[in-house]
């Protein structure tokens, strides 16, 4: 949640980015029995949001987009985990540490989202599906499950 948005932070490095201007995402609440799918197209987060929001990361992830952006992109091969930790432990980070140039932002844009309810009491499921309509609206549809 950045400023009542959904946004994911990714690497520039990673393959996937290149491919995230439309996106689905689906999340699982167990302890409701609910499950959304979302279709989003996606918006480029402003750098000092990322930067801010960056400083908010585990140590190691953090570490982790300075290896991507210093010595091998997310994704790349590496001969060993053990070689793997071994760079990671030599780098050499920026002090203070900030985030690199790679890290970004995306704000999530719903254009879909499917609502699929399986604790209905009669064991029916309930299946909604929303889509925007005009100007800030969304139309409902009962789906069959």
């Amino acid at each position: 949640n950045v400023e009542d948005r959904l946004a994911v932070f990714v690497n520039a490095t990673s393959p996937k980015y290149a491919h995230m201007e439309r996106v689905s995402v689906v999340v699982w609440l167990p302890t409701v029995n609910v499950q959304y799918r979302m279709r989003c197209t996606t918006a480029l987060v402003p750098q000092a949001t990322v930067a801010e929001s960056w400083q908010l990361r585990p140590d190691p992830p953090k570490r982790m987009d300075w290896l991507y952006t210093l010595e091998q992109h997310q994704s790349s091969t590496v001969d060993s985990r053990e070689r793997l930790l071994e760079i990671l432990g030599s780098l050499e980070l920026p002090e203070p540490l900030v985030a690199p140039d790679t890290a970004r932002g995306l704000y999530l844009e719903p254009e879909q989202i499917d609502r699929l309810n399986l604790g209905m009491e009669n064991g029916v499921h309930d299946r909604r599906r929303y889509r925007k309509g005009n100007p800030g609206g969304w139309i409902e549809d009962v789906l069959v499950p």
